[in-house]
């Protein structure tokens, strides 16, 4: 019996049950590979051969490592030859199936002719490609140049272009099709090219915007009826930075910035999700957050950074919807939470984040006269991170602790690694605060 056990065990081990799948799954699974990967199945039996070549996704990466000196190029050419060899190949040999994916990242040192480049996407474009995604390590070259034929492909849905690449949109676009464009550190001709890239797509929902010193933009003016994500990450410090927006439809907002004060946002007030990382310094930043806050009404999540404390008397508006608010400060300088709890009577969710630990350590909270209305009714879970048992920081939890009538649960974080030192931050913390009746979960870690 053992042996006739054994031997149906080995009978099992030699059954290949993946080449058994149809080629459609098979397809599907290889979609996740890179195409060197993906061509090098071919090898493993006849069974594999064609497989490669129906595969909807091409995943193309220069990844070889290229000598730096310029004076000695022999090296460095082979390499390139190599790889734009084995793109064409793959292209000439792949079976006429569409294509949903046309991936391609190119290394510092790969100096790829345009004409290769546009044939690329042509034969992309042509196979009803649904996403490109295009990356260029930055270089000292010329950035390339987007092909003219990429800004009328009717199949496209999503766009998205990285590093040392320019847009020099034609005057006339049209992608019908296209959701989710994202624009990362690149150039632009001008302010139009990139005003006439949005126009071509008018049922565009994401948009994601990276700008950095040398994209040849000042001002981003945004209109658009359909748009519901947009993420701006400014991190050039210019004063005469612009940012227009005007989104209808817009639900999530992402931000992060140093020039605030550059915002002109209308007809956003169906934003439920915004998260503000607001780094300026300037001497206006208080009036300038507070800028952003009002146009967000209706907003349900909230999560908001900033490393200049806001100054005293400022007033906000009510947040009647906002359901969960993150603050993620530095030490001392989270002095609007009180203004924020007072404005949110239905707020459910409260996390405060510091963002470092180190000084100065004045306090930062005063207990108001009157409870928040929310800590009455609706706070459920308070989370806060980094906690360094600070007089200002005890006074705040055992204030959240004695008013928060229906809070289930509350975590408080200090980051420590050391078990002895969790241990005794526990003890400690379960000291200063005792026993608290009908908190469901209370975490200290």
């Amino acid at each position: 019996m053992a042996t006739e056990s054994n031997s149906e065990v080995e009978k099992c081990d030699e059954v290949d049950r993946i080449s058994d799948l149809p080629d459609s799954l098979l397809c599907h699974i290889l979609s996740f590979l890179q195409t060197k990967q993906t061509v090098a199945t071919a090898t493993l039996s006849t069974r594999w051969k064609p497989v490669w070549t129906m595969v909807p996704s091409l995943d193309f990466q220069d990844t070889a490592e290229r000598q730096q000196n310029q004076g000695d190029n022999h090296g460095n050419n082979d390499l390139n030859m190599m790889f734009t060899q084995f793109v064409c190949r793959v292209l000439a040999l792949r079976e006429p199936v569409p294509l949903k994916k046309f991936r391609l990242l190119l290394s510092p040192y790969y100096f790829i002719d345009p004409t290769h480049l546009h044939t690329w996407i042509s034969y992309a474009i042509g196979h009803h490609v649904e996403e490109i995604h295009l990356f260029r390590v930055r270089t000292r070259s010329q950035p390339l140049e987007l092909p003219p034929s990429l800004f009328s492909c009717k199949s496209l849905k999503t766009l998205m272009v990285h590093g040392d690449i320019i847009v020099n949109c034609p005057s006339s676009i049209h992608l019908p099709n296209l959701l989710c464009l994202g624009l990362l550190r690149i150039k632009y001709t001008d302010e139009e090219s990139f005003h006439r890239l949005l126009t071509g797509s008018p049922n565009l929902l994401k948009l994601i915007v990276w700008r950095y010193q040398q994209d040849n933009m000042i001002s981003f003016k945004i209109s658009h009826p359909t748009l519901r994500l947009f993420f701006f990450d400014n991190q050039v410090q210019d004063p005469r930075f612009r940012l227009e927006l005007n989104a209808p439809s817009l639900k999530h907002l992402l931000l992060w910035d140093r020039n605030c004060h550059g915002y002109l946002l209308h007809d956003v007030t169906n934003i439920i999700q915004a998260n503000m990382f607001n780094l300026c310094e300037h001497g206006n930043f208080c009036n300038c957050m507070l800028k952003l806050l009002s146009v967000l009404p209706n907003v349900q999540s909230l999560t908001l950074r900033y490393n200049k404390p806001l100054g005293p008397g400022f007033y906000l508006p009510m947040f009647n919807n906002l359901r969960s608010l993150q603050l993620k400060v530095k030490c001392c300088k989270w002095q609007i939470l009180l203004n924020l709890l007072q404005s949110a009577h239905n707020l459910e969710t409260l996390t405060l984040n510091k963002m470092d630990i180190e000084g100065p350590h004045e306090s930062c909270w005063i207990e108001p006269q009157e409870v928040p209305k929310c800590l009455e009714s609706r706070l459920q879970s308070f989370y806060f991170v980094r906690f360094s048992f600070l007089d200002h920081e005890l006074e705040l939890v055992k204030y959240i602790l004695k008013n928060a009538q229906v809070l289930k649960t509350m975590g408080i974080h200090n980051g420590v690694s050391n078990w002895e030192k969790e241990f005794f931050f526990r003890w400690e913390m379960l000291n200063q605060l005792g026993y608290v009746p009908g908190i469901v979960d209370f975490m200290v870690a």
